[in-house]
């Protein structure tokens, strides 16, 4: 199930993506808004739909950003432990606070400043 949701979501924020998803929601909206003489009525709807789908693709957009920061953590934890000067807290950083983060930081930017001279 995990899978089929994981696929699902790279498919739906490839679609929602593109320039054709925008050109069909709108044709959608105007041509049935145009059937309906943009009644009240109307309105309502596309604005009930639009807050479900609005929150659904939300979901989608989110678990497949996810998927990507872990894929790239992973990818860059990988190329740290590699290297034989890495320091170990730095591998795991998304664990720390910004302010940890941030000195984090500095130290790599005077690392490389020493080394330059």
């Amino acid at each position: 199930m995990h899978e089929f949701f994981r696929v699902l979501a790279i498919r739906v924020s490839q679609a929602i993506g593109s320039l054709w998803a925008l050109v069909a929601i709108l044709a959608v909206t105007i041509s049935t808004g145009a059937y309906y003489d943009f009644s009240n009525e109307w309105k309502n709807s596309v604005m009930f739909y639009t807050s479900i789908i609005t929150l659904l693709v939300l979901v989608f957009l989110q678990r497949s950003q996810n998927h990507g920061d872990k894929a790239t953590s992973l990818k860059l934890d990988e190329l740290v432990k590699s290297s034989e000067r890495a320091r170990d807290e730095v591998v795991f950083a998304e664990n720390k606070t910004d302010v940890a983060i941030e000195e984090l930081r500095k130290g790599v930017i005077d690392e490389g400043i020493e080394e330059q001279e």
